[in-house]
């Protein structure tokens, strides 16, 4: 998560950072399916995925962060994109 927001500040700064209300959600991370979500403002969706562009190590691990979709509602986002489905 550190990672996520360093890379967003390196891209819009402090202030569009601020402006764009980027929260990585600790407890929506699922380690088995390396998903997780990200709340930010709809105003700032774009950016945020470009920010993600500049992530590509954490911890001397190559890494690929990708955008899986977009939902206006939280409950709605975890039943898409973190529950297994069956």
């Amino acid at each position: 998560s550190s990672k996520i927001q360093d890379c967003v500040l390196q891209f819009i700064g402090k202030f569009g950072a601020a402006k764009a209300g980027i929260m990585v959600l600790h407890n929506k991370w699922d380690p088995g399916m390396q998903r997780g979500i990200i709340k930010v403002s709809h105003k700032y969706v774009d950016v945020l995925k470009a920010s993600l562009l500049f992530a590509n190590k954490i911890d001397d691990n190559e890494i690929i962060l990708r955008s899986l979709g977009v939902s206006g509602i939280l409950r709605k986002a975890e039943n898409k994109y973190l529950k297994t489905p069956g």
